[in-house]
Formats: C-alpha cells, structure tokens, sequence
C-alpha cells in the first residue's frame, strides 16, 4: 500500500476511471481535446446549412486555421467557396482568432462485401 504523498511508478497500472477523467494522463489530454473539438464542431455546424453541416466537420484548429474534413470533393468545394463569409460568421459568434479555413476530403471507405 502507498502513503499518500508517494508517486506512483511510471508503469503502475491505471484504472481506466483515473484515464478518462484524468488531465495528467495522454490519453485524458486526447479525450478533453476530443471532446472540445466536438463541442466547437457543434457550434460551428450551426452556422452551416443543414446538408453541408451534415457532410463537413471541424477536424482540429491551430496557429489560427480551423481545419475541416468533408465526405466528398463537392462538399468541399461548396464548403471552400463558403470561407470568407464563414470566417465573418466565426467572428461574430465569438470565436475570435481563425483567420484562415482549410479544407480535406475525407472519404469513408465502403464494406468489403464479404
């Protein structure tokens, strides 16, 4: 048993409460990053129309770009034609600081038909 004010090992094992719920942890750092990328992509979505929120998504934000993937080259390119009013939209809703969108095609690959 460990006293209160010993350091665990760097290899002693972790409950996986103390993993998701920890910010000290890699993986709890992934999981707050993930979960606030969720919460800006929901904001954002709503500042899209209803078909293009459902086929583009915040992908990551950093050094002032907000990154999007979309399912298909045509809504990328609906999306991209979109950007300067976009990034005015951002600014009023407050989220001050993205002066540039990029956007990636992200396709989901198709079953195998096994």
């Amino acid at each position: 048993m460990l006293v209160k004010d010993q350091k665990q090992p760097k290899n002693a094992p972790v409950s996986v409460t103390q993993l998701m719920s920890g910010s000290d942890t890699s993986f709890g750092k992934i999981l707050q990053r993930a979960k606030a990328l969720n919460q800006l992509n929901q904001r954002v979505s709503g500042l899209l129309d209803k078909d293009l929120a459902k086929h583009c998504q915040v992908a990551n934000v950093r050094d002032g770009k907000m990154i999007f993937t979309c399912t298909s080259p045509g809504y990328a390119t609906r999306l991209k034609l979109q950007t300067g009013q976009l990034l005015d939209e951002l600014e009023t809703a407050g989220l001050e600081g993205i002066n540039k969108i990029e956007v990636k095609v992200s396709i989901e690959p198709r079953g195998r038909g096994f």
